[in-house]
């Protein structure tokens, strides 16, 4: 059996870096993991916007009941503290004036006000928010076990924005651009409320392409 003919498998991921999302929809069938044991820091809990400052980290508290063994489908969200709050109004601070944001304000509204209580289950409604805002009906599943025979894209590739080789981003017009410039593989929700939904696909699957020139072992 050949690299290509394993699955891909994508760690989840609170609303998903461009890449993430580029990839996730270029694949047939997607992966995600939730059986390995949680790497702290890391895009399974955190994303990244741009704000007037330049970009912005946006993290989920969560505990890990289990210790350093616990699982990711086992991590739970810590309740003490107001993230869903902070997170919304960073992101209505940083998006109200793009030209798609009013669009979907009351969904995220809607998605921040709901209490979850673990990280794959609040990363499983973000995604699938994420979809109805591009009018997409792409379906993923989860990993059954961990398993090092794979596509494992969660081991291997360069996700997180500060690592990604920012040449294969086509570059948009961005909220902040006249002062920041581009800034590349932000949250796929910068794309649509700057872009919008049919804007934001396009640039997806271009995206794709250029992810598969450049790491072909991991294109779909």
């Amino acid at each position: 059996m050949t690299d290509q003919d394993l699955p891909i498998v994508l760690p989840v991921a609170y609303f998903p870096p461009l890449s993430w999302m580029a990839i996730f929809l270029a694949t047939e069938v997607p992966l995600l993991e939730i059986n390995e044991t949680y790497p702290k820091q890391t895009l399974r809990n955190r994303c990244y916007i741009l704000g007037a400052n330049g970009p912005q980290r946006l993290s989920v508290p969560v505990k890990k009941p289990h210790g350093n063994h616990t699982k990711t489908s086992d991590i739970i969200i810590d309740p003490t503290l107001p993230w869903a709050m902070q997170h919304e109004r960073a992101i209505a601070s940083a998006y109200r004036r793009t030209p798609y944001y009013m669009h979907y304000e009351a969904e995220l509204a809607g998605f921040f006000r709901k209490q979850h209580s673990s990280l794959s289950d609040l990363c499983h409604e973000g995604l699938a928010l994420c979809l109805r805002m591009l009018r997409t009906d792409k379906t993923w599943d989860y990993t059954k076990q961990f398993s090092p025979h794979s596509r494992n894209l969660a081991l291997h590739f360069p996700f997180e924005t500060t690592n990604q080789p920012a040449k294969i981003f086509p570059a948009y017009f961005q909220a902040f651009s006249d002062r920041l410039g581009f800034v590349p593989n932000l949250s796929v929700l910068d794309a649509i409320f700057n872009l919008g939904p049919t804007e934001t696909m396009l640039y997806l699957r271009r995206l794709a392409a250029e992810i598969g020139k450049t790491f072909p072992a991991y294109s779909g």
